[in-house]
């Protein structure tokens, strides 16, 4: 995507306002642009990576400087890295569910279906897959919660260990929640008949948006260097 704004006189007798953007601003800005402006296209869906977006293409548009969000040009890259450590928070939320949901689709499956003699949940190995699952899933709630109260008590930038630590271990585990499910499931659960599928198409795309496990993992590393080194100094 190639776009920007510059800032023009110009009075619009309709709008009464004198101000407005149109190409090639210095930085970096965010703006909420109202669907009536010209240049803008009517609301289109569009298939994403996992899921289907409701987009709306602008193009030459007319963007009044009371859009701008904190009234100031620039801010859009702080306003964006802002909403990330917060947002993080939330896709682990939802990837903790989506695994609460595997689980029971889990154990309902292991309940039902029998083979060689005896209910799923009666091999050991699918007894210990809903056990670990189960640990797991806990495991992944803590460390959000944990790094939820980093947030609200000393802030997002503070807070960016636990956040990148979370953003690894949640999708992980819940993929691997769904894994075990779709194994339970056998061939029904790679098909339309259950949701699994999709489940785990969904989570493993969260292992790579908002940055890669790879990323945040030396983020980690590097973190813990530094304290640990910090430490090292003070004996």
């Amino acid at each position: 995507m190639d776009a920007g704004a510059v800032r023009e006189q110009h009075k619009f007798d309709e709008q009464n306002l004198n101000d407005y953007l149109s190409c090639h601003l210095p930085g970096f800005s965010s703006t909420v642009q109202s669907r009536a402006n010209r240049g803008t296209t009517p609301p289109f869906i569009s298939s994403g990576l996992h899921r289907l977006a409701l987009e709306r293409r602008v193009s030459n548009a007319a963007i009044f400087e009371h859009c701008l969000l904190y009234y100031r040009e620039g801010r859009g890259f702080e306003i964006a890295q802002g909403r990330l450590g917060p947002g993080r928070i939330h896709h682990c939320m939802r990837a903790i569910g989506t695994a609460e949901n595997a689980l029971q689709l889990m154990c309902a499956r292991a309940a039902q279906r029998t083979t060689f003699g005896k209910k799923l949940y009666q091999h050991e190995v699918v007894a210990h897959w809903i056990a670990e699952s189960r640990i797991a899933i806990e495991q992944a709630r803590l460390l959000t919660l944990r790094a939820a109260k980093a947030i609200d008590t000393v802030g997002s930038a503070r807070a960016r260990k636990e956040i990148a630590m979370i953003k690894v271990v949640a999708p992980r585990m819940a993929c691997q929640v769904a894994d075990r499910a779709i194994q339970v499931f056998g061939a029904a659960g790679v098909c339309q008949d259950s949701p699994l599928s999709f489940m785990y198409t969904s989570l493993r795309a969260l292992r790579i948006a908002d940055g890669p496990d790879e990323v945040h993992l030396s983020a980690i590393a590097k973190m813990e260097l530094m304290e640990q080194a910090k430490l090292l100094s003070k004996m």
